[in-house]
């Protein structure tokens, strides 16, 4: 039975660690975030799909998003991070990221000792902050995570269990999700539909929902709104336009729903989060020393 594991990612969006030193039989599941193993002491049995995989100290697997997984495992030490590529939208190559974590990835110091030495350290890194919990850990293990993303994307055949994965298939696929992706980004304002982007796509409006969401992770509903609200928030956040304004500027054309769906993304309505932001901006300014040299100059004297 397929069992779809809602994953907790706390206060940060972006990454999930976990560790277990203990014996331990976790059942198949699957989720939409990448999962990324290494069995630091001991060993580790994983079943992915139909094909187990028994995992020496320091083979590193890469699960893709989707992908049916379980794991057995003796006393021992080994660690578990999970992220997310929806938040990698914002920071670079989404698409190519999506692309390149749609194959099962088993990286090991016999198959790719370069790569693999480089990536264990990463991993090792991460795991360190995770367990110190240093000022700034959140943002250096978000660091080395996309040093990981980067380094894999360099070498995106380094570790590929079935090299049939890389094809000419593969490199459509990402042309015509570019072309797909590159539209939306610029007729969000539009009355998109689910058929209108299947056409650009080429497919139909079934098939290109499951396309969709097999590629980026992600139903294209979601996703243009996704895009929608990141533009409504550098709207609110840039310029003094009134909302009405705003929600037409970013494909709504009432504001009761752009309210409505702004406020189950932010947790505030549009008008409420531009004051907040407002009032948090101007409590920082004042707050700095430069500041207070400004409001009282007789401090130089």
């Amino acid at each position: 039975m397929d069992t779809f594991e809602q994953l907790s990612f706390d206060s940060n969006p972006l990454f999930r660690i976990n560790h277990s030193c203990n014996a331990f039989n976790y059942p198949l599941h699957w989720h939409n975030a990448v999962e990324i193993i290494v069995p630091i002491k001991s060993t580790l049995t994983t079943e992915v799909s139909t094909q187990t995989y028994n995992l020496n100290e320091s083979d590193i697997l890469i699960i893709p998003p989707g992908e049916m997984h379980g794991f057995s495992a003796d006393s021992g030490r080994r660690i578990f991070v999970h992220f997310d590529l929806k938040i990698l939208d914002t920071i670079f190559g989404y698409i190519n990221a999506t692309q390149l974590f749609s194959a099962l990835r088993l990286i090991t110091n016999k198959n790719s000792n370069d790569i693999h030495s480089r990536l264990y350290a990463y991993l090792m890194e991460i795991f360190f902050e995770h367990t110190r919990k240093e000022p700034y850990h959140e943002m250096s293990i978000t660091n080395r995570i996309l040093d990981a993303i980067i380094l894999l994307e360099r070498n995106p055949n380094t570790g590929v269990t079935n090299e049939r994965e890389i094809t000419l298939h593969k490199r459509e696929n990402i042309a015509r999700l570019n072309e797909c992706i590159h539209f939306i980004k610029t007729n969000y304002r539009e009355n998109l539909t689910l058929e209108t982007a299947a056409k650009i796509a080429g497919f139909s409006k079934f098939h290109f929902s499951r396309w969709f969401r097999k590629q980026m992770g992600i139903s294209f509903n979601d996703y243009l709104t996704d895009t929608r609200m990141k533009k409504a928030e550098t709207l609110l956040l840039t310029t003094s336009e009134p909302i009405t304004h705003i929600a037409f500027e970013v494909g709504y054309q009432n504001t009761v729903t752009f309210n409505r769906i702004f406020k189950k993304h932010y947790k505030l309505t549009p008008t409420t989060f531009r004051l907040f932001m407002e009032q948090l901006s101007f409590e920082r300014v004042t707050a700095s020393p430069l500041c207070s040299c400004l409001t009282y100059p007789h401090t130089f004297l």
